[in-house]
This record gives C-alpha cells, structure tokens and sequence, in this order.
C-alpha cells in the first residue's frame, strides 16, 4: 500500500498538497508566536512565563509537538493561537505520515526487487534507454531502470543513482538479472558499467563497502547475466568487441558492444528485400558518418549473398567532404567490397548531385541514403528531393537521431495519425533510437555476425561446388536453418578469441596497412584437432551421441569419435574451418594479429 501511494500517486496533486502544508506550517509559526506573546500578556495578575523573543519562539515550536508549556494553564486562548494549536499538530501529522510512506515504500521497494529473477536492468535516462525499457515492458518483461542524476517518485522499479557504483547495479539486482543494458550517452560511462557489473559477477561486495571507488569483497557465484554496452563512436565499439573476444572467447563473461548507428542501418538494408531485386542495385549515399558507412557495408554484405553468379556489381555513390578518405578505410577494413560493389566519390551537396542526376538522364537511383551529420539539414533534402521521385529516385531513407521526434510525423504505412505523408513508403525516416533500441536487433552481436558469416561462406562454396540447396540439412539459407544447426553455429563463432589466443594472436580491427594473418607449419592441423574437440565437448552437451548415421531425431552423428578415428573427409572440414578463420573475421572487419608465441608444443605441431 505505501509502495502504491508513494510511486502511483500523481505528481501535480502530491505537490499541491506539500505546498499546503508548508504554507500551513509557516501561518502555524506565525499565528502562534501572535497569540502566544498575547496569551501571556493577559495573564493574571502578572505573566506566569516569560515573553521573551527567545521563549516565545521555543514555545511556539513546541506547539508542533503538542506540549507547549505556556497553554497547559487553560483558556480562553486568543483567537490566532487557538488555531495554532490545531494548524501545528495538524502539519506534525502530515510530516510523519509522509516519512512513514517514504521509508516504508522504500523498504518495501528494495524487498520487492530483492526477489526478482531473470529481469532486464536498463541503465540511463537517455531516450534510448527509454524506448528500450518501453518495448521491454510490452513484451511483458521485468524492468528495472538505473537513472543518474534524476528524481523520480512516480515510478517503481527505478533506481536513482550512478550507474557503475556496484550499490546502485546491486540495488537494481544485476547478479540476478538475465540482461543488462547500459545506454548513458557517454560511451566511456557505458564501458565502465560492463567493467563494474563483470566484478560483481567475480566478487560479492561486503556491506557497507559497496560505494566505495573500485571496491570488491570477498569471492561469489558468477551470474549469467548478458551485458549489452552502447558505444556511439564505431571505430571505437569494433575495437572494443576485438579485444574483449581475444580476452574472453567463449567461456568468458557475455559483453557486447553495440553502435546504435550501425544497427540501425543493418536493420534498415537487411529488411529491405525489394532493393536487392534490381540487377544491379544503384544507391548513393550522402554522409560519412557511422550510419552512412554502416550502409555501405552492409549493402556490400547483402549483395555478396543475394547477388547471382551473372550479377554486376553493385552501384554505389558516397557524397561528402571526406568521402574519398573514409570509402578507402571502410574499404581496407572490409575486403569483400571491392568484390561486390562499384564505389564512386565526389564532394559537394546531394541537391547539386540529383540536380545532375535529372539534367544528364542518368539510370534513375533505387535508393537515396540521407545519413548527414546535421539532420535539420537531412530532412530538408529528403523533402526537397521528393520532386526527384518521378525522374531520378525511387526511395529516399533518411535517417533521424536527435531529430528522432520527427520520424513519428511521417506516415508509416498505417495510414492514421501522421502529420506527413510518407508517400507510400517512398519517403522511409529511420528513427535510429527506435531501432537501435529494440532488444532483437541489439541481440544481433558480433557471434551472430561471425556465425551467419561462416554459415554464408559455406553456403557460397557448396552452390560453387554443384551441390543444391536441400542437398544436407545445413544447405539451406539462415532464417531456415534448423536452431539446432544455428547453436553449432554460433558457439564456433565464440570460439574464434580462443583460437587466436592459441596462436599467440589477438583480434584487432582490420586496416589498410596490416598484412593478412599466415599460419605457421603445424598450426592448421593443431588447430583442427582442437576445432574437432571443441565441437564433440559442444554436440554432447546438447545430447548428441555417436551413431553410425546421422540422426537428428535420436541425436546421432557418426563423427562423435576422436580424432584418430575421424574419417579423413572429416578432418578435412575441421581444417577448412581454420584455414577460414582470416577470410571469416575479414567479412566483419577484423584480422588476427601475433603478439606473441603459439602456445603449441613442439609435439602438437609436428603430431
């Protein structure tokens, strides 16, 4: 009850009322010191107390506790302290009634989040984190958030406070918690968060101790909490999933590092079905930033398996200052673009470029990114350039961040409610907080993007080979793929850190300047081995056994057997797999680097 009427309560009435009883409170020290200093003045045949100003104000607040000295002699009381001497209790009451609610709602609030299991902690106030929380009570989750520098008491289920002090994520019960998502708009502060919850994981704080900078108690149980940290700058959150998987892999804790930027266009490309019906699909791309160059690999990346074998590469224009600069970094660190795409640069504005585009009757564009630093000017473009639709466009996709506000203006598709039309879909605003905070395409981290590249790359070699699709239960594209196969999947892709450790490696962003990753004599065959290992240990926690024959019902594979006993054709596939490992990571922008010596016996390479 006093959890409801402390967080339930409206605002605007609770605060009407404080502000009544404070002005009470101040009438009630005024209307008393009044009556008091008459009240014993009229005493006869001389004042009993004295009149003091000192006294008269300590009697005055006695009045508060019911107890004043001066009135125990009786009345008549004059007319002022009379109602002094019900305001005052009156304003004592509504005080302790309001300290019990709030210590009481307090207590009852910790208890109650003491006792939950497998919720979401949302750590920021930022407006991704409010539209992430907001999508995670519709799917009927268990939210608690942790906002800094905020006061709210509307609200349950929220924690005030700093987010990577361990008391406030312990208040927010993160060892009990299944996914934590740390969206502050500083980066740095998101990193942080993920570094305080992994000690919570290693260490039990002790009491009292736990606000303490960099303090850890005594060891505890590690929890299986997943923790999602948001990093705006992309160069940066690449790099930070290449040195977390070379230092985890995958027995180590789960952190993913997202750009909000980068999934957002993802999503946007990926979902975009009708582009890649074009033969070849021509876009441009106006901005360089991390959407715009998002765009541009995962165009490359969806071209490269949608495209056939006839196809023509795929039309790319990037607009911007630094355009000719930044297509050349985005095109060293993903080596499969120059196989797949036909990228032209040029400086200028995008009006200027569809102005060209209309007056030379080029092929008309399929789709125009609109992925500016300043938005207000994105937005004008696009409105601009829908008078291109009938000429040189097909689709303008604009993208909103700060301005995110704005996309709720536009016609969706649902036909109601919009204070714009949207053109059919012809004029697409791409809220990047609205799709960077739906926790589906948050869960799209660097193991998904590793597995489903291995398993495209697969697929690619097999088709080159003449085998069909359906031909084996993995020849068939990702979203059919049995689950099953899908596990087997991303648990090698979680293994990649391991491996690259075994080498004497680390995983690093992929550059124009670094040398492609050489194996060392003996290093495939080893690796394979181990790859085979890992493989067994995985299938028969998942409850496969060996059998003569694959059986997916019964769970029996004949390749459930050591390494000795594996057919050569098997051994061949393990070695694929690692012979693959470079070319793999290079699809997702990483490489492998040795700092350091394998840490293979003499005996393992040479077996």
């Amino acid at each position: 009850m006093a959890d409801r009427l402390r967080y339930q309560l409206p605002a605007r009435p609770t605060t009407t009322l404080r502000w009544v009883f404070f002005v009470l409170a101040v009438v009630s020290l005024v209307f008393g010191y009044v009556g008091l200093h008459a009240y014993i003045l009229q005493q006869k045949p001389h004042p009993q107390y004295s009149h003091a100003p000192g006294d008269l104000i300590y009697f005055d607040i006695e009045l508060f506790l019911v107890q004043s000295t001066p009135i125990a002699a009786g009345g008549p009381y004059p007319f002022l302290l009379a109602v002094a001497r019900f305001s005052a209790p009156l304003v004592s009451a509504y005080t302790i009634v309001e300290i019990a609610l709030g210590l009481s709602a307090h207590r009852i609030h910790g208890v109650r989040m003491r006792r939950y299991r497998g919720h979401a902690v949302v750590c920021g106030s930022s407006r991704t984190a409010t539209v992430l929380a907001e999508r995670l009570r519709r799917d009927r989750r268990r939210v608690v958030t942790i906002e800094p520098g905020t006061d709210d008491r509307r609200r349950a289920d929220v924690v005030i406070g700093d987010p990577a002090l361990p008391a406030r994520l312990r208040e927010a019960g993160v060892e009990r918690a299944a996914v934590v998502y740390s969206c502050l708009d500083d980066s740095h502060r998101n990193v942080e968060v993920a570094g305080t919850i992994e000690r919570i994981r290693a260490h039990t704080d002790r009491p009292g101790r736990a606000d303490r900078p960099g303090h850890v108690g005594r060891p505890g149980r590690r929890g299986p909490v997943r923790v999602h940290a948001m990093v705006k700058d992309l160069d940066l959150c690449l790099a930070l999933k290449a040195r977390h998987w070379s230092t985890a892999g995958g027995d180590g804790p789960y952190v993913d590092f997202y750009n909000p930027d980068e999934l957002a266009a993802q999503d946007v490309v990926r979902s975009d079905d009708r582009l890649f019906t074009h033969d070849p699909p021509r876009v441009a791309i106006a901005g360089t930033g991390a959407f715009g160059r998002a765009v541009l690999v995962e165009l490359g990346r969806q071209w490269l398996v949608r495209r056939k074998q006839s196809s023509a590469s795929l039309q790319v224009k990037v607009i911007g200052e630094q355009a000719l600069k930044e297509v050349a970094a985005v095109a060293a660190r993903y080596s499969f673009l120059d196989e797949v795409c036909m990228v032209q640069t040029r400086t200028g504005t995008p009006a200027e470029f569809l102005t060209e585009l209309t007056r030379l009757d080029t092929p008309r564009l399929h789709r125009l990114y609109l992925c500016q630093e300043d938005e207000g000017q994105a937005l004008g473009t696009a409105l601009a350039a829908v008078a291109h639709l009938s000429s040189a466009l097909e689709v303008i996709v604009v993208r909103l961040d700060r301005m995110s506000g704005m996309a709720r203006a536009f016609d969706h598709g649902t036909g109601a409610g919009a204070l714009f039309d949207g053109l059919d879909g012809r004029l697409r605003i791409v809220d990047v907080a609205q799709v960077g905070g739906d926790p589906a395409v948050i869960g799209f981290d660097l193991a998904e993007a590793l597995a489903r590249t291995s398993h495209q790359r697969y697929l690619l070699e097999r088709l080159a080979s003449g085998k069909p699709l359906g031909s084996a239960p993995a020849m068939t594209p990702w979203e059919t793929l049995d689950e099953d196969l899908r596990a087997a999947s991303r648990a090698l892709a979680g293994d990649v850190g391991r491996k690259a450790a075994a080498l004497g490696g680390l995983l690093v962003p992929r550059s124009a300047s670094g040398q492609d990753f050489a194996f060392q004599p003996g290093e495939i065959e080893a690796l394979a081995r181990r790859e085979h290992d890992r493989w067994q240990a995985e299938r028969t926690g998942r409850g496969w056994r060996y059998g003569p024959r694959r059986d997916p019902v019964a769970k029996r594979h004949p390749d459930l057997n050591s390494w000795a006993q594996l057919p050569e054709s098997e051994r061949e596939r393990d070695r694929e797999v690692v012979r693959a490992m470079p070319s793999v990571l290079a699809e997702v922008g990483l490489a492998i680097v040795r700092v350091g010596p394998s840490e293979f016996t003499a005996e393992e390479l040479a077996a």
